[in-house]
């Protein structure tokens, strides 16, 4: 896991709960004054009762948006992850945000027993939110791959053993962004210890990965610097 995806894993966070608080804000100024988002269409009634806006902040708001950062993080839409595609990030933010709606209306209705202060507004917050959370998210994303693009926050692969990395694991590997090929090492732990900078993937490209050479690599490894938790390694016997 690289420090750019921590980042923009943690990002999303504060940003989703601000969207949220934020939403609902702009809901009931709308529902103060009375605006339909129809042009030249008023169908919305001037006499509604609303709580004063320090109560709703309090009582309403905030709950509401922590709520949504928890129904979102099931959703898998805060995992510390290389970008993956936009459509199943804006996917799993509808139907997230779909269940928070279920969720305030069944809360009102089952736990509260009372009706929604303003079903409009719960209904215009929900949708500017998912609206807004879904355009912050596809520009990280788009930020996230520009950077990739520069090899900035990309992961670091070798491979070690006596056989090069097979051509097709190769071509894999230099047609994704989200990853650099720093090449190819002997079977010897000397070699890997004179590395600068340690590589997220040691993959052992050894055809008989049970050899002496192998295992004495793994046990060497697992005794000096490369025994880290940012390191990985996988066994990946060469094809001819």
């Amino acid at each position: 896991m690289t420090r750019s995806e921590i980042i923009f894993g943690i990002v999303r966070i504060p940003l989703d709960f601000l969207v949220s608080v934020g939403a609902f804000l702009l809901a009931y100024q709308l529902r103060v004054h009375s605006i339909d988002l129809l042009p030249n269409v008023q169908i919305l009634s001037k006499e509604i009762v609303l709580p004063p806006l320090g109560t709703f902040i309090e009582f309403f708001v905030l709950p509401w948006s922590a709520v949504y950062i928890v129904i979102l993080g099931i959703f898998g839409l805060y995992a510390l992850r290389v970008t993956t595609s936009p459509w199943k990030e804006l996917a799993s933010l509808l139907l997230g945000t779909l269940l928070w709606l279920a969720s305030i209306i069944t809360w009102f209705a089952l736990i509260e027993k009372q009706l929604l202060f303003s079903r409009i507004l719960i209904i215009h917050a929900t949708s500017f939110a998912c609206i807004a959370a879904g355009v912050t998210r596809v520009m990280l994303i788009l930020l996230q791959r520009s950077l990739l693009r520069r090899g900035i926050g990309t992961r670091s692969i070798i491979s070690c053993g006596n056989l090069p990395l097979p051509m097709n694991v190769l071509q894999a590997i230099s047609d994704d962004a989200r990853y650099t090929y720093a090449g190819h090492l002997p079977p010897t732990s000397s070699e890997l210890l004179k590395l600068d900078c340690l590589p997220d993937l040691v993959l052992h490209t050894d055809p008989n990965p049970e050899s002496d050479e192998t295992q004495d690599l793994i046990k060497d490894r697992k005794s000096t610097r490369l025994n880290s938790s940012h390191v990985s390694e996988s066994r990946m016997p060469s094809s001819a």
